[in-house]
């Protein structure tokens, strides 16, 4: 039976750094047997992109739905595999980036990790997952909201989230309560911006044992990362987003194919390593407490700020 390991994000953790790397480094997959699953933006990426959009769908409400057809499949496709193991990397699995749909951090995660223990019940199986400040996570995911389909300011943005249930420790906890301890492994952002290929390399050992040979994995230093857009851009993306909300001629294609090219534009023209003007978005009192509450959350669950 093949091994499965699971990289389940979270977002904006550097995921896709780690996907690019991991996407650059065929040999190193081959040498340990290994099929890598990549997300379906990669060329030739797998699972079918229903997959992903089934899991989008389901996600929102795991407790009433079960886990759908073609996740289960997939996995099984994935058991069946004639490699040792497969490694497949989805940031998405267990929460909404957009926390205004789910005011609470990845709070719907107890049912989908439960759900994919169940999927997942005796084969092989090793997690790995990463976790990020509260404050920066919602200024992070709040700049993707706007830069890709929202108008919403930010004020209204941080009304709609529950801060007092700003934890990552369910979501934690349901991982290493279903996996094991052992068989999870839970790192933080903060300690992967550090030491990106230190990260890496943390994750692969995880996977594929302390004794790996690396030498053939690269960690790429010419990735394009998911460039943070200035203050500039944030109101140009939701002035044009607001603008879309009113045309009426415009059909759901036509508003897709804008933010395609909206986005492309903001990443080429507003980005702050070009035009330096960081957006100033929650207050500085409450960064700073939502923060200590997330050095606390992290040392009771043993989980390294550091590299």
């Amino acid at each position: 039976m093949t091994d499965i390991y699971l990289h389940v994000g979270a977002h904006k953790t550097g995921s896709t750094y780690l996907q690019h790397c991991l996407y650059n480094s065929p040999a190193f997959f081959a040498a340990q047997d290994c099929t890598l699953v990549t997300h379906p933006d990669f060329p030739d990426g797998t699972p079918p992109p229903e997959v992903i959009d089934d899991i989008v769908q389901w996600r929102r409400n795991p407790l009433d739905v079960p886990a759908p057809e073609s996740l289960a499949r997939f996995l099984d496709h994935l058991k069946g595999l004639p490699t040792k193991s497969a490694l497949w990397t989805y940031e998405g699995f267990l929460g909404e980036m957009n926390l205004s749909v789910t005011p609470a951090l990845y709070g719907r995660a107890p049912g989908i990790v439960r759900s994919l223990g169940e999927l997942l019940d005796g084969t092989p199986t090793k997690i790995a997952f990463t976790v990020r400040s509260f404050p920066d996570y919602i200024e992070s995911s709040y700049k993707w909201v706007i830069r890709n389909n929202r108008s919403i300011r930010f004020e209204r943005y941080l009304d709609s989230i529950d801060l007092d249930r700003l934890t990552w420790r369910p979501a934690v906890e349901a991982l290493r309560n279903t996996f094991g301890d052992d068989n999870v492994l839970v790192t933080s952002y903060e300690a992967y911006r550090a030491d990106s290929p230190a990260g890496n390399h943390q994750i692969l050992r995880h996977f594929f044992g302390s004794d790996v040979d690396l030498s053939q994995f690269n960690n790429l230093d010419n990735v394009e990362h998911n460039r943070s857009p200035n203050a500039k851009a944030l109101e140009f993306a939701r002035l044009v987003h607001a603008a879309l909300r009113r045309a009426e001629v415009m059909t759901l294609e036509d508003r897709r194919y804008v933010n395609k090219r909206l986005v492309g534009f903001i990443n080429d023209t507003f980005t702050a390593e070009l035009d330096p003007e960081p957006p100033l978005l929650m207050d500085a009192d409450l960064k700073r407490e939502l923060h200590a509450r997330y050095v606390k959350e992290c040392q009771e669950l043993g989980i390294s700020l550091t590299g």
